[in-house]
């Protein structure tokens, strides 16, 4: 009995100081995580900018004038979204052809 407690403390000791060393990494891990983590939006969305031209620059695409990207505002249309937005399309053409024949 004696023998395995000798054994038990060793290990104990053992796992204590194991315990410690992993508490340090632990907590340095945390350090590296909140660095990253203070990264503003506008750093973020950069980042992904970059990427992002760095990848169609390798597919071919130029990208040199700006971006060649828009965003899109997607949902369900009903028949009633399709009419308004061909209303909308025919008063937008109208209102180019009006412009154009006033010169302004």
């Amino acid at each position: 009995v004696d023998g395995f407690r000798r054994l038990s403390a060793n290990q104990r000791k053992a796992l204590e100081g194991q315990g410690a060393q992993d508490r340090k990494r632990r907590r340095n891990k945390k350090k590296g995580k909140d660095a990253k983590k203070d990264k503003g939006p506008e750093q973020v969305q950069a980042e992904v900018d970059k990427q992002l031209a760095r990848i169609l620059q390798d597919a071919g695409v130029d990208v040199s004038e700006g971006p060649i990207w828009r965003s899109v505002r997607v949902k369900a249309a009903s028949m009633e979204t399709r009419r308004n937005a061909s209303l909308r399309d025919a008063v937008e053409a109208r209102m180019r052809s009006v412009h154009e024949a006033t010169k302004g």
